[in-house]
């Protein structure tokens, strides 16, 4: 399976690019990103501060992504997530992400 750099796989889905680690860029594959980003959309969407929801990657990877501040539910512009993943039963955690509304309603990564 063919792996990309996180900056690169991100920013296919959203673009979040500019905020990722090397060592997260090792545990997400190409065909994690169909599921990941949708899923960022609806967390910022449809949670409060804590509420996570899962995804699972096409080759069996799974993870979650919860809110961690912010969000369409706290009446908030921004909210932060955190990204967990799971790939060959080892979880990778601790990846945060900051995004914004834009004016189309889509959350967009911010600095």
């Amino acid at each position: 399976m063919k792996r990309l750099g996180l900056a690169a796989i991100l920013l296919i889905a959203t673009p979040v690019g500019a905020q990722v680690g090397r060592s997260l860029s090792k545990s997400v594959a190409k065909v994690d990103l169909a599921a990941i980003a949708p899923v960022v959309q609806a967390v910022l969407n449809g949670e409060a501060v804590g509420g996570f929801r899962p995804w699972t990657g096409s080759d069996g990877s799974t993870g979650n992504v919860r809110l961690i501040s912010g969000g369409a539910k706290a009446g908030a512009p921004c909210g932060h997530v955190r990204l967990t993943v799971i790939r060959n039963s080892v979880e990778h955690t601790g990846y945060k992400f900051r995004y914004c509304r834009a004016a189309d309603g889509q959350w967009k990564t911010a600095g």
